[in-house]
């Protein structure tokens, strides 16, 4: 096997120099523009992230206060409901009260005003009974019964 044999002539510096010719012009024309449009690109998706964290530490602090909204408003809303409910109830025993003492006072009155029928009634059959009773004796005797 023999040995190889490089033959180093111009066509050699002028492949060089059209290599670093296109490196030189391919850089300016295709990476250097690549380059930056990778780290703008990247430059815009950490701002974009950035925003995007930024918006929901946002969202998440509306949605604690909304939550805490919410709760206070179901506080007022149950204190109120108790606070009426409790007034609802004393109503209520305020009007049984006053019914009951209304509806005592008329039973009163109708038992006064009974006892006082009652009175006449008994005033009336007391003159009546004297009578009567002479006459119911007088008609199971047969004759008539004189007061004495």
């Amino acid at each position: 096997m023999g040995s190889v044999v490089i033959d180093l002539d111009a066509t050699f510096f002028i492949q060089i120099a059209v290599i670093l010719g296109l490196m030189s012009l391919l850089n300016k024309l295709v990476f250097t523009p690549f380059l930056d449009t990778l780290a703008k690109r990247e430059a815009q998706t950490t701002q974009t992230r950035a925003k995007a964290l930024e918006i929901q530490a946002k969202a998440e602090a509306l949605s604690a206060e909304y939550a805490e909204g919410l709760a206070s408003a179901r506080a007022k809303a149950a204190a109120a409901r108790y606070t009426l409910r409790a007034e609802a109830v004393e109503a209520k025993v305020e009007l049984v009260e006053a019914a009951r003492a209304e509806a005592s006072e008329v039973i009163e009155g109708t038992r006064r005003d009974l006892e006082a029928q009652l009175e006449v009634a008994y005033a009336a059959l007391s003159t009546q009974v004297e009578a009567l009773s002479g006459v119911i004796l007088s008609k199971a005797l047969g004759r008539e019964v004189s007061d004495a």
